[in-house]
């Protein structure tokens, strides 16, 4: 097994600013490319906590991504009851000649996915609630069909059994596989996958009733390290590489103290659930004062990807307060995690 290649040049990216969306925190962005400009949404936040969508443009200068202009507003802010609260740690892909955008909406008790789609980045139209909107007292009744769901039912037990599903981490994939739309997504503790023949099943009640209750078929990673053990999730959307479709995620661990790390995964290209491998320890973990302390102590939560002259630029939330970056050869980390 190869030693697992070295991160570098761990670097603050973006602070908060005066404005008033945006002057507590920002953090958790997603990245997209257009030409030679870098399209960056991440979370907002005001000194209310409320959340929102900010927007800047980036490009890179001398191997490292600059800010060419941020928006002094929000670019998306909730319109809805169930984002009422907030709408928060955005991911955006280019997807059959659209981009689609993938969020938490936050109303205040329940974290669901939130959806919007347009022609372009500040013209997402459409908004709404998407995935197994289920009572969590009812979607029990359903997997408890499944023997085979005995470590998702004791794990939805422990929340409220009127609280809608805790649904975060999700994306589609940029093209399909095997004709079928690849969506990955987050019921707490592991990653799931769903496979659509259309995006009209994002919110067809019949689909997900019937994929909760054979949910054990669609497990894409299971938590498997000390660092894990809370629960894992997606972080940015996966990229496409010859070695396959490389995932950088997210771990938790609430002992000795709540933190959050970063991983690596690798899957195949043709079938996104069999795992080519991962990484045994984290990537990167909290280490610098703005990762160790902000609104949520002891953080990186990567959400946004560069691959530029073959350097993977990894943008994380630091302590949900601030957004870094972090780069890691992309060779290097393809060789390693088809060497575990």
């Amino acid at each position: 097994m190869l030693a697992k290649p070295e991160v570098f040049n761990r670097r603050l990216f973006l602070q908060p600013s005066d404005n008033y969306f945006d002057r507590r925190a920002v953090l958790n962005p997603c990245i997209i490319k257009n030409n030679e400009d870098y399209h960056i949404l991440y979370r907002a936040v005001a000194q209310d906590f409320k959340s929102t969508i900010g927007y800047l443009r980036a490009r890179y200068q001398a191997g490292n991504p600059v800010v060419i202009d941020r928006l002094s507003k929000p670019l998306m802010e909730p319109e809805n009851d169930f984002e009422k609260e907030g709408v928060e740690d955005p991911r955006l892909v280019w997807f059959e000649g659209e981009y689609h955008l993938f969020y938490t909406a936050w109303d205040g008790y329940h974290a669901r996915l939130g959806y919007a789609s347009g022609g372009s980045v500040d013209s997402m139209e459409n908004r709404r609630l998407i995935g197994p909107l289920f009572e969590t007292g009812e979607a029990l009744k359903i997997i408890r069909e499944n023997s085979k769901l005995g470590d998702y039912v004791k794990r939805w037990s422990e929340d409220p059994a009127d609280m809608f599903l805790w649904e975060k981490d999700a994306t589609i994939l940029p093209e399909r596989v095997n004709n079928k739309i690849v969506m990955i997504h987050r019921l707490r503790p592991d990653i799931q996958v769903a496979y659509l023949d259309s995006l009209e099943q994002l919110d067809d009640r019949g689909f997900w009733e019937d994929y909760l209750r054979h949910m054990d078929q669609y497990r894409m990673m299971l938590r498997k390290e000390p660092w894990e053990e809370s629960h894992i999730g997606m972080g940015p959307v996966p990229i496409k590489t010859d070695a396959g479709w490389l995932m950088i995620y997210h771990g938790v661990t609430n002992r000795p103290r709540l933190t959050y790390r970063a991983g690596a995964a690798l899957f195949d290209l043709n079938d996104p659930q069999r795992l080519i491998g991962k990484t045994k320890e984290p990537l990167f973990e909290p280490v610098e004062d703005w990762e160790k302390s902000g609104d949520v102590n002891n953080v990186v939560f990567p959400e946004g990807l560069v691959v530029h002259d073959g350097i993977l630029d990894i943008f994380y939330g630091g302590a949900d307060t601030v957004i870094g970056v972090i780069s890691v050869r992309l060779d290097q980390l393809l060789d390693y995690l088809q060497s575990v």
